[in-house]
């Protein structure tokens, strides 16, 4: 099997029609919200600490479980993602909708 000669992409063309940097910017936006709040722990306890009249003790857990939830749900979803189920999920899916087309 001989290797497949490079595609050339003229200048001012990009394969993916220019949609990578949305997906940069998004990506980084939620990353910095969501990076924000979770390591802003200090300065949102005192506050809901106030608002819920309670102690730290008791507040505390609300940023413990939002980092547990972030390193859990990392965790949990790098397997589907990059083993062979993740190719199983998509052929179940494609030949659901090639079955459900041909019957409607």
């Amino acid at each position: 099997m001989s290797p497949r000669p490079p595609v050339a992409v003229g200048k001012g063309h990009s394969l993916n029609s220019g949609w990578g940097w949305c997906v940069v910017a998004a990506s980084f936006v939620i990353h910095t919200i969501v990076g924000g709040i979770a390591y802003s722990g200090a300065v949102w306890l005192m506050i809901l600490q106030r608002y819920f009249d309670c102690s730290q003790y008791e507040t505390a857990w609300l940023g413990a479980i939002l980092l547990a939830v972030a390193t859990l749900g990392g965790e949990c979803f790098d397997e589907p993602c990059t083993s062979s189920f993740l190719h199983i999920v998509f052929a179940v899916n494609f030949c659901y909708w090639n079955f459900h087309e041909q019957n409607k």
